[in-house]
């Protein structure tokens, strides 16, 4: 027999016996346990979406950088005439439900841009994706080269040709 450590003698009146659990407990558990579930689906369903809905913007930005790519490479007036044969390609179909590219040429002081505008059938109302891009000048608008060079007033680097400003 142990004497550091006496076992103590329990009488069975003494000791609470638990055969089980109750009923309760169960119901609330099973609660607890359908609410999680039902949490869970949701909320993997709303993360799929999500990355439903990124995977087609993704989509969009591509096809509109791709399409600008191939008008910024054009003067403005080659630009307008593809404008009216412009048209998604088979990839952004494919991936994008109900897919429409508009464009326009614009014209100010700052030159020549073109501005592309992809919209598609979302499952929320949602904005168009827009992308702008500078033409390159038309050659009517190019500066001309008169062959008239800079002089060189013989000014070197770091110094001044002003004779009143000191050279540093």
């Amino acid at each position: 027999m142990n004497t550091l450590a006496p076992r103590r003698r329990c009488s069975r009146s003494s000791r609470v016996e638990h055969a089980g659990v109750t009923m309760i407990e169960t119901i609330v558990s099973a609660a607890l346990l359908m609410t999680l579930i039902s949490c869970f689906t949701a909320t993997v369903f709303r993360v799929d979406r999500v990355w439903q809905d990124t995977a087609q913007h993704r989509v969009a930005m591509l096809e509109l950088s791709n399409q600008l790519e191939k008008l910024t490479l054009l003067s403005a007036d080659e630009a307008r005439q593809q404008l009216d044969s412009l048209q998604p390609s088979s990839m952004a179909s494919s991936r994008l439900t109900e897919p429409v590219l508009a464009a326009e040429v614009v014209e100010d002081a700052w030159g020549g841009r073109v501005v592309l505008e992809l919209n598609w059938q979302r499952r929320h109302p949602g904005t168009p994706l827009r992308l702008v891009g500078w033409l390159r000048p038309s050659q009517s608008d190019a500066p001309q080269d008169n062959g008239d060079e800079a002089q060189d007033n013989g000014d070197d680097a770091l110094g001044s040709s002003d004779p009143q400003e000191p050279a540093s």
